[in-house]
């Protein structure tokens, strides 16, 4: 008997950046623009604050979707990038069970579940929790942004891109991520304005200290009703 078995799709894009060659990105082929736009942001190339509108911000890709070319009068290089990345300022608090439902919505990923080979992100909109369950907007928390990728910094990358692209990266969220939380995360959520990110997975001993030095709360092992917090307890609510 032979039976088949979906996998998933590796794609190579190379990312040029003003007519300069910048960086290469393993991926898969779909959510690009989404994807090249979380880049930047992530890295400090674009700022956060504004969208496409008020950077000028074209992309657009070779016939074979394997070139970027990224142009923007307020597209910075590599050399002006802040560092390190902004503080998280957002004051507000949110319920620990709510950080365990959006979680428990990584699991919902269809493409790992058909390849086992793609990591996803999530971002939903934060909104302050009082005690009892009040807030500004009461029920479940409702994700907003899903996406998934063959990298795990690439599925954050397509949530921030798709946020940015949309004009809500002002607006902040909270982020998912079925990868554990290392450096590189910490500080593209900072750049994005994410004032918590939280995880099935481990977090590392550089990303827990970069959390705390920029202000981010970072909640692991988020499994089941259960989660351990490494930074800015002060924003999670029993």
């Amino acid at each position: 008997m032979v039976l088949t078995d979906p996998v998933a799709v590796e794609h190579s894009l190379a990312v040029e950046l003003n007519g300069r060659p910048l960086t290469r990105l393993s991926c898969t082929p779909d959510g690009l623009e989404e994807l090249v736009a979380g880049f930047l942001v992530g890295q400090g190339l674009l700022p956060a604050e504004a969208g496409p509108a008020g950077t000028g911000f074209t992309c657009s890709f070779s016939p074979d979707l394997r070139v970027a070319r990224v142009r923007g009068a307020a597209v910075r290089g590599p050399e002006e990038v802040e560092s390190p990345p902004p503080a998280v300022t957002w004051p507000g608090r949110v319920r620990a069970r709510s950080l365990a439902e959006l979680a428990a919505a990584l699991d919902e990923s269809p493409l790992f579940r058909l390849t086992g080979g793609f990591h996803s992100a999530l971002a939903a909109p934060a909104r302050e929790e009082r005690e009892g369950g009040a807030g500004s907007g009461d029920g479940a928390l409702k994700v907003g942004v899903g996406r998934e990728d063959i990298g795990r910094h690439n599925a954050v990358d397509k949530v921030i891109g798709r946020l940015w692209l949309d004009g809500r990266l002002g607006e902040p969220h909270l982020l998912a991520t079925s990868g554990r939380v290392w450096s590189d995360v910490v500080a593209k959520a900072a750049r994005a304005g994410f004032p918590v990110i939280v995880s099935p997975g481990a977090p590392t001993s550089l990303a827990v200290d970069m959390a705390r030095s920029l202000g981010l709360t970072v909640v692991g092992f988020a499994r089941g009703a259960r989660l351990n917090v490494y930074s800015g307890s002060e924003r999670v609510q029993p």
